[in-house]
């Protein structure tokens, strides 16, 4: 076990909208397989693999391969992947600083506005 009271978490050095929209599908606690995250977060494959494999090797996500027995579905197995409790942690206290943000910079912009 490691001393890290983040729980071996690392810092990502870019959180980009595409890593927030990860996260964000990721932030509901499910399994959710690569393709599917990447339809829910409105991203090409191209882009969410990546992401996926960033986010493990920096121990907010684990993943786990489908266990092929009774699968009746066609196609490969699936490699399903969530959120670490520490990821967990993080990703929501990330989501929730964006929104905040988010929400300050709209106050911030309708407050500038002025009436005809």
């Amino acid at each position: 076990m490691s001393d890290d009271p983040a729980g071996g978490i690392r810092p990502l050095s870019r959180l980009t909208l595409p890593v927030l929209a990860v996260l964000a599908v990721l932030a509901d606690g499910q399994d959710w397989y690569g393709l599917r995250v990447a339809g829910l977060a409105g991203l090409g494959i191209g882009t969410a693999y990546p992401i996926l494999a960033r986010l493990e090797q920096a121990g907010w996500v684990v993943s786990t391969w489908e266990d092929g027995a009774g699968v009746v579905r066609p196609g490969a197995r699936r490699k399903y992947y969530h959120l670490t409790p520490g990821g967990l942690e993080q990703a929501r206290a990330v989501l929730a600083a964006r929104k905040g943000r988010q929400a300050e910079a709209c106050l911030t912009r309708d407050s500038g506005m002025q009436d005809p």
